[in-house]
């Protein structure tokens, strides 16, 4: 009758879905024990998942989210172990490192730059900036680098600062280090490098800048490196979370090269136009490019200062993190030491 009819079309449907949830069930377990397979050939090849790797156990969070630059600079008197030994970090309110900055008779000096400047690994007294203070007592010496910056977060900060006080330095001097290329670019595996280093602070982004003969040169805000769900828990979405990442904004030596004199060459021109004197002071560049990265700042008409005496990075002048120890910033000082000397009248010594 109609009931058994009923029942009995039931049965089938009954039945039809139970094949497809076999079915489906069937495929996600032969997807899962491919992806499991997958997992078990990445590790044993030595693919791991995501792991963060801070560059100094314990050390005290010394920077804060900036919505334009990144980060800043994080006031406040920190005291840490780094290299097996006890150093301290003084961050003033304006971001400067070292002691209040006493006034100077003959105008201020400016450092910017990222860690080799600002004296990573090293205690207040023994970074370059506060050897130069020392010596030069006539100038008003800030140490305004920025462990972790390139050269468009330094020139933004220049920008910052000279817009918010009248006036700017008399002289800016800019430690230059190859790898700052990458920086101003945004380059992958620099942002992955960041996030690995610091991943606790998912803040971590940066301003990155572009070059090409239609648009010349254009900056845009902070972006950072993402970091997929579960990546910390397999080696396969850690590999594919960073090819990912590699195909997004990935950049050529070239343009990081061409962005990063146009950036210093901008940063130059303003800071002539404020009055001051701006120097690019070489401090690590591979001796198979320094010829070339030279040329470059001659065709763009930069000052710049290469220290050929320098012992930096000669043995001896490394910490075990690979920044550059007391020694290498001694040598730097007695560089520009000289150099401020010989250019004594274009700094109002007079």
């Amino acid at each position: 009758g109609p009931a058994a009819t009923r029942r009995s079309v039931c049965d089938v449907e009954g039945s039809r879905v139970g094949l497809v949830a076999m079915r489906l069930v069937l495929a996600l377990s032969s997807d899962l024990v491919t992806l499991l397979a997958f997992e078990i050939a990445l590790r044993m090849a030595g693919y791991q998942p995501w792991r963060a790797t801070p560059m100094v156990v314990g050390m005290p969070r010394m920077s804060d989210p900036d919505p334009e630059l990144g980060w800043v600079s994080r006031p406040g008197v920190y005291r840490y172990q780094h290299s097996k030994r006890e150093i301290q970090v003084t961050i003033q309110a304006d971001g400067s490192r070292g002691p209040p900055v006493r006034p100077g008779e003959r105008g201020e000096i400016w450092f910017t730059g990222g860690s080799f400047i600002q004296g990573w690994g090293l205690d207040d007294a023994n970074t370059l900036p506060s050897l130069i203070a020392a010596r030069f007592p006539e100038h008003a010496v800030r140490n305004l680098a920025v462990p972790g910056y390139g050269t468009l977060q330094s020139e933004l900060l220049y920008r910052r600062l000279t817009e918010s006080q009248e006036g700017g330095p008399r002289l800016v001097v800019y430690g230059y280090v190859s790898f700052h290329e990458m920086r101003n670019t945004a380059a992958p595996a620099w942002l992955r490098r960041l996030r690995v280093i610091a991943d606790e602070n998912e803040w971590i982004e940066l301003p990155y800048a572009r070059w090409d003969p239609k648009n010349g040169l254009r900056s845009f805000p902070p972006r950072g490196y993402v970091k997929w769900p579960l990546s910390e828990h397999s080696a396969l979405i850690a590999l594919v979370q960073g090819r990912a990442s590699a195909l997004h904004g990935r950049s050529s030596a070239g343009e990081q090269r061409a962005v990063t004199l146009r950036l210093l060459e901008r940063w130059q021109q303003r800071v002539e136009r404020d009055g001051g004197e701006f120097l690019v002071m070489v401090l690590a560049v591979p001796d198979p490019e320094l010829r070339t990265t030279l040329a470059g700042f001659d065709a763009r008409g930069l000052t710049h200062l290469t220290c050929p005496r320098a012992p930096f990075p000669k043995p001896g002048t490394l910490l075990p993190d690979m920044h550059p120890n007391e020694l290498a910033n001694r040598g730097w000082a007695e560089c520009l030491a000289g150099w401020l000397t010989t250019r004594a009248a274009r700094l109002a010594y007079d």
